[in-house]
């Protein structure tokens, strides 16, 4: 690439918020838009330590339900539904299938399920059952105590590969520049009399991109390199460890299971009782079919620094699966008729944010922030990328959302004196 074009819009962190950016922002005739992100490493790069920048989307499946967001704010129902309602769009346009539409169960206690119930937005295809009830409709699932909320339709799960590929897809057929590398330096200059611009550094090459303004979509890894215009502080997010256990089907399972629906439970007593899941039969890169079981949120904990996250990826779980037992065994008491042939961990990050919202803000006039799913992300990172490059476009809030639940926060740097804020 020369490195002399100018760009109207660069986004760094080509996930899937970053990725549904460039989409939003190259539908918009005359301006020139590139994304910078790595693809996802290959096994011999997993294993190439000077590899530390990775993805949260290394998957085949995540859980798609607007049950799902029944614990948060009145806005993330609202940016879930706004989402989900455009796969089957994003789908016919790109010619790339990501969304399945199998339904969800959300297993809990009668007032929980009671409580949900009573929050969905109107208009959602949800019934509510009682303990066996749900057998009649769904055999697939056991009995017990627990009453169900079954969503029948928007439910199901989606892949996080096959979405950040329609929407490169799409981008990059309306002129969007692609390019697979990581920035290690953005550096804003301004002089008086002329407009700011915004020097990004690709690492490896020391190649130099300019643009006129930078979205930032770097998720949990915004902090890790020299991304931010202000030294001392570092944007209040913290990326988490993620672990999910991967239970391997036999293909006669796997087609008998086909139509079974998302699950998610809820886990009475925990430190934090969010919901755990388990996803239908999928058919994994290694040809194989697995149930997707996660999560445990009292096992995450923060990590400080990219070469922790590095090591994280490269460790996939290992010796973490007693950890996951309880959830595994709550999940695997919920569903009926399969054999399991073996298990294994993945693992991945999740970021968490103060607020539990996604940060969706303009830092500088020149640079913008959209990053921090708070595990759901993928659900809600199509609304999130339209918000996100309407905001950076217009250089100021162009939503009908309210800007005050999106502003980012600050922390000092570890190390940071008070003499150098």
């Amino acid at each position: 690439m020369d490195a002399t074009v100018q760009y109207d819009v660069c986004i760094v962190g080509a996930g899937l918020v970053g990725s549904a950016a460039a989409r939003w922002l190259s539908n918009y005739p005359g301006i020139k838009v590139c994304l910078v992100g790595p693809l996802e490493p290959t096994k011999e790069e997993m294993n190439d330590k000077s590899r530390t920048i990775f993805g949260s989307h290394y998957d085949e499946a995540r859980i798609v339900s607007e049950v799902c967001s029944w614990r948060r704010d009145t806005t993330w129902p609202v940016v879930t539904r706004r989402s989900i309602d455009r796969f089957r769009d994003l789908e016919r346009e790109s010619g790339i299938n990501f969304y399945h539409e199998v339904g969800c169960v959300f297993k809990a206690p009668k007032e929980v399920v009671t409580k949900v119930f009573k929050s969905l937005p109107p208009g959602t295809p949800a019934t509510s059952y009682r303990p066996k009830g749900i057998q009649n409709v769904l055999p697939y699932l056991k009995s017990d105590d627990f009453h169900s909320l079954h969503e029948s339709a928007k439910g199901g799960y989606m892949n996080p590969r096959n979405y950040i590929l329609a929407n490169k897809t799409i981008a990059q057929r309306n002129g969007c520049d692609i390019v697979n590398e990581v920035v290690c330096d953005v550096d804003e200059r301004r002089q008086p009399g002329a407009d700011a611009y915004v020097l990004l550094t690709i690492k490896r090459s020391r190649a130099v991109i300019t643009a006129r303004k930078v979205l930032l979509c770097t998720g949990g890894f915004i902090n890790f390199e020299r991304l931010l215009p202000k030294p001392a502080l570092e944007i209040d997010i913290d990326p988490l460890t993620e672990m999910a256990v991967l239970i391997e089907l036999s293909r006669e399972d796997a087609e008998r299971m086909s139509k079974m629906p998302s699950i998610l439970v809820f886990i009475p007593g925990a430190k934090d009782p969010r919901n755990s899941y388990i996803l239908p039969p999928v058919k994994y890169p290694d040809g194989k079919y697995y149930l997707k079981v996660g999560h445990d949120y009292d096992l995450n904990r923060p990590m400080r620094s990219k070469e922790e996250v590095a090591s994280w990826y490269r460790a996939k779980g290992q010796n973490r699966l007693e950890d996951f037992k309880s959830i595994y065994l709550r999940i695997y008491q919920s569903v009926t008729g399969f054999h399991p042939k073996s298990l294994k961990t993945i693992t991945c990050i999740t970021t968490e944010t103060p607020t539990g919202q996604y940060y969706c803000d303009l830092i500088t006039p020149t640079i913008g922030v959209a990053a921090g799913g708070n595990g759901g992300g993928a659900m809600v990172a199509d609304e999130i990328g339209r918000t996100a490059a309407k905001m950076i476009l217009k250089g100021a809030w162009d939503s009908d959302l309210p800007q005050d639940e999106f502003r980012v926060r600050w922390r000092t740097r570890e190390g940071v004196t008070k003499s150098q804020l």
